[in-house]
């Protein structure tokens, strides 16, 4: 059996751990007891994700259906929905995982994984499945909300996708890697992750890590040979994973423009006349 997925609850300091089998236990961080069991054993699991209250968590099946479970109930709160899960593109046993995603305020739950990048989208408080749009036709491997709660990013083999939330109209794909080359050793999937401030998407595969504006679709920086990464808070550098190696990197238009006047005005030797205002700083 593989080790047990931990998932920190935002609420007293709870650890809930996800076994391969679907177990699901409460353990206390502060002593290390398993406090209770929120699902027993009986159905393989593909991840767990947890709410940003922490009292509800969403626990995803190899077969396809979503549990949302309550923290302080212990007791399964809505079985959300049931996708059949698509195998991966050019691996016949291997089937695309299911993923979920809260939304910032605990409203909605995001998940995907099935035939045709379809996403669905659920109202947490009922279980009703609410809308569903889609990326494409490869299954969607990664999903991220940003703070903010008004985009959706979602990665497949080859690409990002981002969407306006919670209509889930799209905005851009974002081209990442080769989509004609699908293997572990170039990274498998398109991950993606958002800034603090949502100005900013990461995406990682293909052995390269990318970085992206939100507001215009526009490449801002690439690493090579970077597995995996993410972006500091004040959206000024990458930190990314070369095989085992972290490095950071200094990308001085990864925060906008609202950085790139903060960078010019540190560095200016004199300030602007009204003229050279009038067209600079327009």
């Amino acid at each position: 059996m593989s080790a047990p997925t931990p998932a920190v609850l935002g609420r007293d300091d709870d650890v809930a751990t996800l076994d391969a089998d679907g177990e699901v236990d409460l353990f206390s961080a502060a002593t290390g007891r398993r406090e209770r069991t929120l699902l027993p054993a009986g159905r393989p699991a593909d991840g767990i994700s947890i709410s940003p209250d922490g009292r509800t968590l969403a626990v995803s099946h190899a077969g396809g259906s979503i549990d949302l479970l309550s923290v302080s109930g212990g007791q399964l709160h809505k079985l959300v929905g049931s996708r059949s899960p698509q195998l991966l593109p050019g691996v016949t046993s291997a089937a695309a995982p299911i993923q979920t995603v809260f939304s910032p305020n605990g409203t909605w739950l995001a998940s995907a994984g099935g035939a045709g990048g379809l996403i669905d989208l659920f109202n947490v408080a009922s279980g009703r499945l609410v809308r569903t749009f889609t990326t494409g036709a490869e299954p969607v491997l990664s999903l991220a909300i940003n703070r903010q709660g008004n985009l959706l990013a979602a990665g497949d083999g080859a690409s990002a996708y981002l969407l306006r939330f919670p209509s889930g109209s799209q905005r851009f794909a974002l081209a990442h890697a080769d989509p004609s080359i699908w293997t572990d050793a170039t990274g498998g999937e398109v991950s993606v992750a958002f800034s603090a401030d949502g100005s900013t998407l990461l995406t990682a595969g293909d052995q390269r890590t990318r970085v992206w504006n939100t507001q215009s679709g526009t490449l801002l920086l690439t690493i090579p040979f970077a597995r995996g990464g993410a972006i500091t808070p004040n959206a000024q550098r990458v930190v990314a994973d070369s095989s085992g190696l972290v490095s950071t990197f200094s990308c001085a238009v990864c925060g906008g423009l609202r950085q790139l006047l903060a960078l010019a005005r540190s560095d200016l030797t004199r300030n602007f006349p009204a003229a050279e205002r009038a067209v600079y700083l327009r």
